[in-house]
């Protein structure tokens, strides 16, 4: 995919499974998810989330764009949604209402994912994004 060399990355975590958010003046700010190719349970879960694309709503969800190699690695394109990863909002006590600006919008994203019939394996801390509009579902 070509049109990656326009953005600039920025690491938001590193590791086998890494997440970048990528941005370039007049291009859509995007996400990558990148696996390394020896971990065939993550490279398989970016097929899978390519595959469910027409099945996830920007409203609650980083839609997939494209599935292709990026720096040697299998790298989901998704759409951005602005915000942060779930685990950059945790790890301190939370107040009351800050606990419910972010678990009511969250159960409310998973309650979509699972009206379409689909089954997320892996809701940790890292794979929900936390949005001031809402919460969405990576």
């Amino acid at each position: 995919m070509n049109e990656l060399l326009s953005y600039v990355f920025s690491p938001l975590r590193e590791g086998d499974i890494a997440l970048y958010r990528g941005s370039g003046t007049g291009l859509a700010p995007i996400l990558l998810v990148a696996a390394e190719e020896r971990r065939s349970v993550a490279s398989s879960g970016l097929n899978t989330n390519m595959r469910f694309k027409a099945e996830l709503d920007a409203d609650w969800a980083a839609r997939p764009v494209a599935l292709t190699h990026h720096n040697d690695r299998m790298t989901l394109v998704l759409e951005d949604p602005g915000g942060v990863t779930l685990d950059r909002l945790l790890g301190r006590p939370l107040e009351f209402l800050q606990f419910l600006r972010i678990a009511i919008p969250l159960r409310g994203a998973l309650r979509r994912v699972h009206e379409r019939g689909l089954v997320h394996k892996d809701i940790s801390r890292q794979i929900p994004w936390w949005t001031r509009q809402a919460a969405a579902c990576g």
